[in-house]
């Protein structure tokens, strides 16, 4: 899961402009709310968090297609 929340900071890097003006959704399979939201977070996953925090991030759960 910390693959996963380095490739949501490293886009939040690279498009900051656009993560600055829009409310951004990601959909994931994995719970990375509960670690990016966690207030006692220490090392990178901290850091990360707090860089995080500037931005409006809906994290929400992958839907499956229903046929």
């Amino acid at each position: 899961m910390d693959k996963v929340a380095y490739v949501v900071v490293i886009a939040s890097r690279k498009l900051k402009h656009y993560f600055q003006a829009h409310k951004i959704k990601v959909p994931l399979n994995y719970p990375l709310d509960n670690i990016i939201k966690n207030t006692e977070a220490i090392g990178r996953i901290g850091k990360w968090a707090t860089e995080l925090n500037d931005y409006v991030i809906n994290l929400v759960g992958r839907t499956t297609i229903k046929s």
